[in-house]
């Protein structure tokens, strides 16, 4: 299992290297993008990243300009993520290369194999998530 998981980090990391991102950074931009705008807690809750590495995360793609923090209207003392018009762009191409990478995994890859993993995160789930460093 663990081999598999680094296999697929692997992947992503190599589309991710393409874009000048770390893995960790296209898992947030991409619970960013799909959420936008959103509270910080969220993304933590998506990505389960322990609190301060999620903000030195965000502290680099708000450096790369790609998402804005303001604080949240509601409470005043959280914050709410967005993403800036680069960051679109850039969660698209970083999309557009994901999808290669699924694309070509549907061609080389068995069926059953396809669907396992794709069952694979919700199986998991119930072995409960600890928060990533």
């Amino acid at each position: 299992m663990l081999r598999a998981a680094r296999d697929v980090v692997a992947l992503v990391e190599q589309a991710a290297a393409q874009a000048g991102l770390t893995a960790a950074e296209v898992d947030v931009l991409g619970a960013v993008a799909e959420r936008a705008p959103c509270p910080v807690g969220e993304i933590a809750g998506e990505t389960g990243y322990k609190p301060s590495t999620l903000t030195s995360i965000l502290d680099r793609l708000a450096a790369r300009g790609w998402v804005s923090r303001a604080l949240s209207p509601d409470d005043r003392r959280s914050f709410v993520v967005d993403l800036t018009p680069e960051g679109r762009r850039g969660a698209r191409q970083l999309g557009i290369r994901l999808a290669a990478l699924e694309r070509a995994a549907r061609r080389e890859l068995p069926r059953a194999d396809l669907e396992a993993l794709a069952a694979l995160p919700a199986r998991l789930e119930s072995l409960g998530r600890p928060a990533r460093s």
